[in-house]
């Protein structure tokens, strides 16, 4: 598994791009800049299999359709973030409309908690994390945890958005603390950090308190 970062669009949000040995990947939260994502895409001799998103807003889909028309990817998200798709003040694209291309007329495929989906040697699961949005997930891949806007080095997700909840993100983080082993965990936004990091040093995971932390 190979694993490329694309900071994209007007905030910079994190995109990442993963492949297989046999060079088919997946993409997931292609926040804009679509043709940066293809010309990577040709420059490595990838085929772009599937569109995996962490959630529903501006940020991290952008440049979803115009990816789906040019390869053919199909788009995947928890299901209670469908309606972001499919509404642009919702997604808060109406905010982006400079950067933002719509297609109504692709497919999305709606995932429950604990869908698993398989790309040649590669198993991947969504774990549904709402709290950031209703159906805010993150992707678990091998020792690799995609958090979106879940979770951050030493940080969580704002809730004040669309389908924002605080006790739910709080629970949202504990889930993946109680997740067994070490992971490498890419977010949404910011640099990459572990799990076991997290545990001992983001406050919002329970186990320092935010007298220690700050």
């Amino acid at each position: 598994m190979k694993i490329q970062t694309m900071p994209v669009g007007m905030i910079r949000a994190n995109c990442y791009l993963v492949s297989t040995e046999q060079k088919n990947a997946f993409v997931i939260d292609p926040g804009g800049e679509a043709h940066r994502i293809l010309k990577r895409l040709e420059e490595d001799d990838l085929s772009l299999r599937m569109i995996l998103l962490t959630h529903g807003h501006h940020d991290h889909i952008a440049a979803v359709w115009k990816l789906a028309e040019e390869t053919g990817a199909q788009i995947y998200i928890q299901k209670e973030d469908l309606e972001l798709l499919q509404n642009i003040e919702l997604s808060l694209c109406s905010m982006a409309d400079l950067y933002f291309h719509y297609n109504p007329d692709i497919p999305i495929c709606g995932l429950e908690d604990g869908a698993c989906l398989e790309l040649d040697e590669l198993k991947i699961k969504l774990i549904h994390t709402p709290g950031h949005s209703r159906g805010s997930s993150c992707y678990q891949v091998e020792d690799a945890l995609f958090t979106g806007d879940t979770l951050f080095a030493g940080d969580i997700g704002r809730t004040d958005l669309y389908g924002g909840s605080y006790p739910q993100i709080k629970a949202s983080v504990m889930k993946l603390a109680d997740l067994e082993g070490d992971y490498q965990v890419y977010p949404g936004h910011g640099p990459a950090t572990t799990l076991e990091k997290q545990r001992k040093e983001n406050p919002y995971l329970g186990q320092v308190s935010y007298d220690d932390y700050f």
